[in-house]
C-alpha cells in the first residue's frame, strides 16, 4: 500500500487492521460490502453483503446483514425475497427499523420493505422501478423514488428503449413517491412531468428539495435545477437555476438553507466538485469552497457545519466545513477508497461514531468504524485475502497543475529489465481513478500476463479541485 497520511499514531494502526494472516482454506472470493448504513444512535450498522468470486464476474446472490457496531457480530440477516435484488438501506428516525427496496426483475416489480428485527414486511408494491427510500422526519411515512411503468432501467448509460412506432411519444418520469409507514397504496408528489435525480425531506416533512428537469432524465441531467416540492400537494417551484451541474440536495437542520456539491461533471453518477449553498426560499448560489485542492464527494449537514468527504490527489479524506466562512479543516486523508450508502461515511446523529467500508488495491474490504478508541474494523471475511498487484501513487505537472496517476505492477518482476506498459485512461472525463481491490478483471489479467498498467488521473480529472 502507498504511504500513508493518517495522523501519527494511526498509519501503524491502519497497517496491521489489513496485515493478512493466511488461512487454512483458499479463498473463493471476496465478501463484499454495499449501501452502508449506521442507526442514529450509533450502535448498529446494516449492509447488503455478498460474495463476488474470482473466476466470474457474476455475483452470487446478495442478503442484507446487521451487525453490532461494537464487536461487529451479525445480528440479522435478512433475505426475504428470493428472486430480488435488494438496495437503498436507510434507518428509522429512531432506528427500530430499516426500510430497503427489493427489485424483482423477472416480475418488472420494486417493492418497499420494512424490517423490524428479523421480520420485514412489504409497506407497497410498484411496477416499474424504484430507488432512494427516505423516512419522513416524524417516522410516520416513507418516500422514495419510482418511474411507475418504466420502459427501461434508470441511467442513461442503460440499454435504451425499443424504437418502434412513432418515436419520441413516450418519456419515462422519476417521481417522488409517499407512502404511510404501515403500507398502503404509494401516492406520487412531484409533478408528471419531471424527472426527479436526487431529494432530501425538509426538516419539518413538509416537503423535499430536489435536483430535477423536465423531460427525459437521461438527457437532462446536466440543465437540471434545484427545485422544491410541497409533500402535500406537489406543487413545484424552482429554488436556483446553477451553471454547473449538481448533485447531493440536502437541507440545513434550520430548514433555511439548501447546500448541494456543484461542478462540471459529465455524466449523472459520479459526483465532484465544489460545496455550495443557497437559501431554500430561491436565491443565487454561492461557493463555499471555491479555492479547496480537492472534489467533495458526500457530505451532511451536523448542526450549523457540515461534514464531508473529498478526494485530494490521491486520497479520500474527511473534511469539516463551515458553511458560514468557508474554512475547510482536512482532519484525515488516506489513499484509500470509503464507500457508504448516502456518502462516503455513515454517521450516527450525534457525529460520534463513523463507519465506512474501506479498502485499497491491496487491500480487500472491510467495514471500518472510528469511535472513541479510533478507527478499528468490524469485520474479518477478507483478511486471508493476499494482494494481486503492487500500487504506487505517480504525480507530475501538466502546466502549473498537478496531476496524479496510479501505477500498478506484478507481485514479482525482474527490475533489471524493462517491461512492456499499458497506459488506460479512465472515461467521463470528470471522474477519478480510486484505489479498489483488484481481484479480477482486465486489469488483473493484464499484471498476470506481466505488463504493467498506469492508471492516469489526467487534468480535469477529481481529485485536483474545479480550477
Amino acid at each position: 500500500m502507498v504511504a500513508s497520511h493518517f495522523p501519527a499514531g494511526d498509519t501503524a494502526l491502519i497497517a496491521s487492521i489489513f496485515a493478512a494472516a493466511l488461512a487454512a482454506a483458499t479463498p473463493v472470493g471476496v465478501h463484499t460490502y454495499q449501501a452502508l448504513v449506521i442507526t442514529p444512535a450509533g450502535d448498529k450498522v446494516a449492509s447488503i453483503e455478498g460474495l463476488e468470486p474470482f473466476e466470474t464476474l457474476r455475483y452470487n446472490r446478495s442478503a442484507i446483514v446487521v451487525r453490532s457496531v461494537k464487536t461487529g457480530e451479525v445480528l440479522q440477516r435478512l433475505d426475504p425475497c428470493q428472486t430480488c435484488r435488494y438496495a437503498g438501506l436507510t434507518w428509522s428516525p429512531k432506528g427500530e427499523a430499516l426500510a430497503f427496496i427489493q427489485t424483482d426483475g423477472k416480475a418488472g416489480t420494486a417493492a418497499l420493505a420494512v424490517a423490524e428485527g428479523a421480520t420485514a414486511r412489504v409497506v407497497t408494491t410498484v411496477k416499474g422501478v424504484a430507488e432512494t427510500p427516505r423516512w419522513a422526519p416524524d417516522g410516520r411515512s416513507l418516500s422514495f423514488l419510482a418511474v411507475i411503468g418504466a420502459h427501461k432501467q434508470v441511467g442513461a448509460t442503460q440499454a435504451g428503449v425499443a424504437q418502434v412506432g412513432e418515436i419520441g411519444t413516450v418519456v419515462d418520469e422519476q417521481r417522488i413517491m409517499t407512502v404511510a409507514a404501515a403500507g398502503g397504496e404509494a401516492k406520487a408528489v412531484s409533478p408528471s412531468d419531471t424527472w426527479v435525480y436526487e431529494y432530501d425531506w425538509t426538516p419539518d416533512g413538509k416537503g423535499f428539495v430536489a435536483t430535477a428537469s423536465k423531460g427525459d432524465g437521461d438527457n437532462n441531467w446536466w440543465v437540471a435545477k434545484l427545485v422544491a416540492v410541497d409533500a402535500a400537494t406537489g406543487a413545484s417551484r424552482i429554488i436556483a437555476s446553477p451553471r454547473t451541474q449538481l448533485n447531493y440536495p440536502r437541507v440545513s437542520p434550520d430548514g433555511k438553507t439548501v447546500a448541494y456539491i456543484g461542478g462540471l461533471m459529465s455524466d449523472y453518477g459520479p459526483i465532484g466538485g465544489d460545496l455550495w449553498t443557497v437559501p431554500i426560499g430561491g436565491g443565487e448560489p454561492v461557493d463555499v469552497t471555491p479555492g479547496f485542492k480537492g472534489s467533495f464527494n458526500g457530505f451532511v449537514w451536523r448542526g450549523h457545519a457540515i461534514a464531508a468527504t473529498a478526494l485530494i490527489g490521491a486520497d479520500m479524506g474527511a473534511v469539516s466545513v463551515d458553511p458560514a466562512t468557508g474554512e475547510a479543516a482536512v482532519l484525515m486523508h488516506q489513499p484509500v477508497s470509503f464507500s457508504a450508502g448516502d456518502g462516503r461515511i455513515a454517521m450516527s446523529a450525534d457525529g460520534r461514531i463513523r463507519a465506512s467500508v474501506m479498502q485499497d488495491f491491496e487491500h480487500a474490504p472491510l467495514i471500518m468504524v472510528h469511535d472513541d478508541k479510533g478507527p478499528h474494523p468490524i469485520t474479518h471475511d477478507n483478511d486471508a485475502l493476499p494482494a494481486f498487484a503492487h500500487a504506487t501513487s505517480v504525480t507530475w505537472k501538466s502546466g502549473p497543475y498537478d496531476v496524479q496517476g496510479w501505477l500498478l505492477t506484478p507481485l514479482t518482476y525482474d527490475a533489471k529489465v524493462k517491461h512492456p506498459l499499458i497506459t488506460v485512461v479512465h472515461g467521463g472525463p470528470s471522474s477519478a481513478v480510486t484505489p479498489t481491490y483488484l481481484s479480477r478483471g482486465t486489469t488483473k489479467d493484464l499484471l498476470d500476463h506481466g505488463y504493467f498498467v498506469f492508471q492516469p488521473n489526467p487534468r480535469g480529472s477529481y481529485g485536483q479541485g474545479e480550477a
